[in-house]
């Protein structure tokens, strides 16, 4: 968040290429994506709320204005064509 605490971590148990992220809570601010780091807190399901990050390696900053925010894997901010194609026939 904007005072440098940890909202989320998450220990996935295979590789990605895509994290997706959906609160109410991510509003009007910026946060910034951290990769390979520990977490002290304790996990559930991979999953931990809050607790003290340490030894990442930092992503990006996301500023969260919109509904919908995007981070290239260089950290840019990123946008999208919001425009879904159509189902054919």
């Amino acid at each position: 968040d904007s005072q440098g605490q940890t909202i989320l971590s998450y220990a996935p148990s295979k590789s990605y290429q895509h994290v997706v992220l959906s609160s109410p809570d991510l509003t009007d601010s910026s946060y910034t994506l951290v990769s390979e780091g520990t977490n002290d807190a304790q996990a559930v399901s991979g999953y931990y709320a809050g607790g003290t990050l340490s030894d990442g390696t930092e992503l990006g900053t996301l500023p969260v204005t919109e509904t919908i925010a995007n981070l290239t894997q260089s950290g840019a901010t990123a946008t999208t064509n919001q425009m879904g194609g159509g189902f054919g026939r």
